[in-house]
C-alpha cells in the first residue's frame, strides 16, 4: 500500500512539472502572455531549472513590453526579463540549444529596452548585444534567431556605428538558411531588403569589396528578391491551418508589401 501511495505521488508531481510547451507556445502568441506566464511560473523548478521554461519566462516579459505603449513600462518589462535571465544565461543543465534561447532571449530584451531608450542613446550597447547573440551561437551555430537579430541590429544602427547593410544582408540570409519556415524572419527579412533596395550592380560591387557574397542571388535586385522570399511566406501561411495571431499579422503585412513589388 505505501508503495503504492508513493508510485501515486510520483505519477502526479511529475503530471505537474510536465509542460506542453506547444500549448504555452500558442498562448504567447495568441496574446495571452498571463495564462503562459503562470503555467511557466508553476513549473520552473528553482533548484533544478529546465531552460525550455526559462527561455519562454523570457519571452513573456519581451511580449509584455512590446504590448505596451507606455515607455516607463516597457524599459521596466524589459528590466524584469534581463534580470531574470541573467541568472540562468551560463546555466549548465539542459541541452545546449535550449541554453541557446536563453542567451537569444537576453539578447531580445536588451535590445528591445535599447530601441526604446533610443539607439543614440544605446549605441556603446551593440557590442553586448552582438556578444550575446554570438553566445547564443556558440551553444548551437545552426540556431537562426540571433543571426535574425543581428541582421536587424545592422539595418538599424546608422553606418559607422555597427550600421552595415552588406552585414545585414549577409545575416539575414543566414537566418533564412537556419530558419526557412519561420515566417516572421521571413516577412521582417524581406522588408529589409526591400529598403536596402540595391541593384545588381551595386550588390556585386559591395561584394566585390568585401571578397564574398552576402548570401543572395547576385543576378537579383533587392527588391526582387524580396518579392520571392514574401511568396514563400504566404505560400507558407496559406498551407498551414490553426494559425496564431502573430502568424496572421505577419501574413497581413506579407500581403501588404507584395502589393508594392
Amino acid at each position: 500500500m505505501k508503495r503504492l501511495l508513493v508510485f501515486i505521488l510520483l505519477i502526479f508531481t511529475l503530471s505537474l512539472s510536465a509542460l506542453d510547451f506547444q500549448q504555452i507556445d500558442n498562448l504567447i502568441e495568441n496574446k495571452q502572455q498571463a495564462e503562459a506566464k503562470q503555467l511557466l511560473d508553476n513549473a520552473l523548478d528553482l533548484n533544478d531549472p529546465d531552460p525550455a521554461i526559462v527561455w519562454r519566462i523570457g519571452w513573456v516579459y519581451y511580449e509584455y513590453a512590446v504590448k505596451t505603449s507606455d515607455k516607463d513600462e516597457r524599459i521596466s518589462q524589459c528590466d524584469q526579463g534581463i534580470a531574470f535571465l541573467k541568472k540562468y544565461y551560463n546555466m549548465s543543465n539542459g541541452i545546449d540549444s535550449e541554453k541557446a534561447k536563453v542567451r537569444y532571449w537576453f539578447a531580445v530584451l536588451s535590445s528591445k529596452r535599447a530601441e526604446t531608450i533610443g539607439i543614440f542613446e544605446s549605441l556603446g550597447n551593440i557590442p553586448n548585444l552582438m556578444k550575446y547573440c554570438q553566445e547564443a551561437l556558440e551553444l548551437d551555430p545552426d540556431y537562426g534567431e540571433p543571426y535574425f537579430l543581428m541582421a536587424m541590429i545592422y539595418k538599424e544602427v546608422p553606418f559607422g556605428q555597427y550600421g552595415d547593410k552588406w552585414e545585414m544582408g549577409s545575416h539575414f540570409s543566414k537566418a533564412f538558411q537556419y530558419e526557412p519556415e519561420t515566417l516572421y524572419i521571413l516577412v521582417d527579412g524581406a522588408y529589409g531588403f526591400y529598403k536596402r533596395n540595391w541593384d545588381v550592380n551595386k550588390k556585386k560591387d559591395n561584394n566585390k569589396k568585401r571578397k564574398k557574397t552576402d548570401g543572395t542571388p547576385e543576378n537579383l535586385t533587392d527588391r526582387e528578391y524580396a518579392k520571392q522570399v514574401l511568396q514563400k511566406a504566404i505560400a507558407l501561411y496559406e498551407s498551414q491551418s490553426n494559425h496564431t495571431i502573430a502568424d496572421q499579422e505577419k501574413y497581413q503585412e506579407a500581403k501588404s508589401l507584395l502589393k508594392k513589388l
